[in-house]
């Protein structure tokens, strides 16, 4: 089963898919945390072994399934999943504000799409759509009182930020790159602690980063700064005699 749950900010979104994940009694994989004992945090090579039926649930699933990355590893792999979901015994929940930031393979197989909204000072409302042949059905109506939604409120974290899986992105993005300059400056030294500054590789570089759970995108950013260093080596051999010796007396 897969169902959206579709609403502006603060509609009750994720307190819908709380509270049903309070109710069942199987592993509960969410990339956010719910406070019960069956709640693990979702990362998605988990789905790939699962041996095990498990509700999932993708709050914000634009993190995960952006219809503009489309054809990337995240959206193929996620569909792969999708595809094999009844086989797995997985049910899978999403949030989101847009449907259309969705993959399309994930919208066109939807069995349900829920429209949330917050009514001030009573409740919220749901208004499930069943997908039928043609197209969907409904809206069958659920109201969930402000009495009721103050018992899920304790179990997550309204506030929390989800991780958007693309570290890259933000690399991309930033204007000040200060922040990953300093990051790849300490991986280097971490590796150059290990290896003479000659005998590292590009694999040397990627095995340490794996190893130590750095973003892939790292790599490239962290060979290229050796290599700098390299040429630094090769052609201003008494600048970096210098470099070393003020480095030692610091």
């Amino acid at each position: 089963m897969l169902a959206n749950f579709v609403g502006d900010v603060g509609s009750g979104k994720t307190l819908f898919t709380t509270g049903l994940a309070m109710t069942d009694k199987r592993l509960v994989l969410a990339n956010y945390k719910i406070k019960i004992p069956n709640w693990k945090l979702l990362k998605p090579e988990m789905l790939f072994s699962l041996d095990q039926p498990a509700l999932v649930i993708l709050d914000e699933a634009y993190a995960w399934l952006e219809s503009r990355r489309s054809g990337t590893p995240m959206p193929i792999y996620m569909s792969y999943i999708l595809f094999q979901s009844r086989k797995r015994f997985i049910d899978i929940l999403m949030t989101d504000q847009i449907e259309g930031t969705i993959e399309t393979r994930y919208r066109q197989m939807l069995n349900w799409r829920i429209e949330c909204n917050e009514e001030k000072g009573l409740g919220f409302s749901y208004y499930f759509f069943k997908r039928a042949r043609g197209g969907f059905i409904g809206p069958f109506r659920q109201f969930l009182p402000l009495e009721n939604a103050v018992r899920i409120f304790p179990y997550y974290d309204t506030l929390e930020i989800i991780d958007p899986m693309d570290k890259e992105l933000i690399y991309k993005i930033s204007e000040d790159k200060q922040e990953t300059v300093d990051i790849v400056d300490d991986i280097v030294e971490e590796i150059l602690k290990k290896f003479p500054l000659n005998a590292v590789k590009k694999a040397v570089v990627a095995d340490y980063c794996l190893r130590n759970k750095h973003p892939h995108y790292l790599v490239e950013l962290v060979f290229n700064r050796i290599k700098t260093k390299i040429a630094e080596n090769i052609y201003y051999p008494s600048y970096t005699k210098k470099l070393k010796r003020a480095e030692a007396n610091d």
